[in-house]
This record gives C-alpha cells, sequence and structure tokens, in this order.
C-alpha cells in the first residue's frame, strides 16, 4: 500500500510540474516598440502609396545626422512616410474635429528616403525609421526605431515628440491627415 500510494504522489508531482503551462511562452508586451517593428505593416495603412514629405517633416521625430543633413540637402533628396494604426486606434485616427484615441491605440510613422539611386531605379528605397505613439492611460508614449533597428525608448530623449504633439491637442495631439494634406 505505502508503494501504491509513493507511486501516485511521484504521479501527482509529475504531472504537475510538467504542466503545460509551464511551456507558454510570457505574453508579448504589444506596446513595445520592438514587437511594434515587427508588426506594423499588418495594421490599416493610412495611404494608398507613401506620401512624398519635406525635409522638415521627416526631421521632425528625432534630430537628424550630418549624413541625413548632406542628403536633405542634395538635389535627389526625397523622403516619404506611410502611416499605420492598429485596430484599437484605427476608427479615431480618421475622425474629423475634435476626437480622442482609447488606450493601447499605437500610431507607425514609417519614413523612408528614396535612395541617391533613384535616377537608375525609382524603386529604391533606403530606410529612415519609425516614430512611434502608444496611447497609455497617462497620455501619449514615444519611441524611435531607427534604419539599423537601435530603439530608442527614454522618454527624456524623446520629449521633443511630446512637445510638437502637445500643440494639437483638440485631435489627441495627432497630426493626421491634417499635416500630410497641407
Amino acid at each position: 500500500m505505502k508503494r501504491v500510494v509513493g507511486f501516485l504522489i511521484v504521479v501527482i508531482l509529475s504531472v504537475a510540474c510538467a504542466s503545460p503551462l509551464a511551456n507558454v511562452a510570457a505574453p508579448r508586451d504589444e506596446t513595445d516598440a520592438g514587437n511594434i517593428a515587427r508588426d506594423y505593416a499588418t495594421w490599416a495603412r493610412m495611404f494608398d502609396a507613401p506620401q512624398n514629405v519635406s525635409g522638415f517633416l521627416i526631421a521632425l521625430c528625432r534630430l537628424v545626422t550630418t549624413e541625413e543633413q548632406q542628403y536633405l540637402d542634395s538635389e535627389h533628396a526625397q523622403y516619404f512616410v506611410q502611416v499605420y494604426v492598429n485596430p484599437a486606434g484605427a476608427k479615431t485616427i480618421k475622425q474629423e474635429g475634435a476626437r480622442k484615441f482609447p488606450e493601447a491605440s499605437i500610431i507607425v510613422k514609417e519614413k523612408w528616403a528614396q535612395d541617391a539611386q533613384f535616377k537608375v531605379d525609382a524603386s529604391a528605397r533606403k530606410p529612415a525609421g519609425l516614430g512611434i505613439m502608444v496611447k497609455v492611460k497617462t497620455g501619449w508614449q514615444y519611441a524611435y526605431v531607427d534604419e539599423k533597428g537601435a530603439v530608442t525608448r527614454d522618454q527624456k530623449q524623446l520629449e521633443h515628440c511630446g512637445a510638437c504633439h502637445e500643440g494639437n491637442k483638440e485631435r489627441d495631439a495627432v497630426f493626421y491627415p491634417v499635416v500630410f494634406s497641407q
């Protein structure tokens, strides 16, 4: 009898320790800039084709490097953006006038530059980064992913993002689509 009880205890402990939940990965943080950078292209795209924007608009999400400034100053400078929004914010972003985005809304501004070789191949593109906004209880959090995949999440480093966006309070700090239609 002791052997049977001992055997049952071993079996029960083995089953309990081998719970299928032990092998389940931790849930993904859908607001993490790295995960956003991998997933955003599956969300609602705001333009049929990327929009050509000025060097000024392309540089707003962060300060430009010396190399980028040289490109901006060249006759070849052509920057484009495409805006994506996750399902949580897709309905709100299209609203006219005053609006308020629900928590968990994520907006990504994909930035890219026409490559200097565009005279030969108009489809050649050079990634220029992702500007990311994530709506949280206290407002918007910002992140930036550069062309090499380096992520900047430090809100102190990105406070210029908030300073600019806060100027558009009526539209919940989001310029789309107004700034692109001017």
